[in-house]
């Protein structure tokens, strides 16, 4: 699913097997196989560091 699509979800509103589907996962986690085409496709599932002016 495009991240743009994720963003717009509501996931937090569903049972937690419609938020599952929705994310093409189930309830035992992601095999292998397809963990590490997600890694290929959307990369590592990390936050980028901002570089932020300090106040003090």
């Amino acid at each position: 699913m495009p991240t743009h699509e994720l963003c717009a979800m509501r996931i937090h509103e569903l049972a937690v097997d419609g938020a599952l589907a929705s994310l093409n996962s189930n309830a035992d986690g992601l095999s292998a196989p397809e963990a590490a085409r997600r890694l290929a496709e959307f990369g590592p599932n990390r936050l980028e560091d901002v570089a932020r002016e300090r106040l003090w």
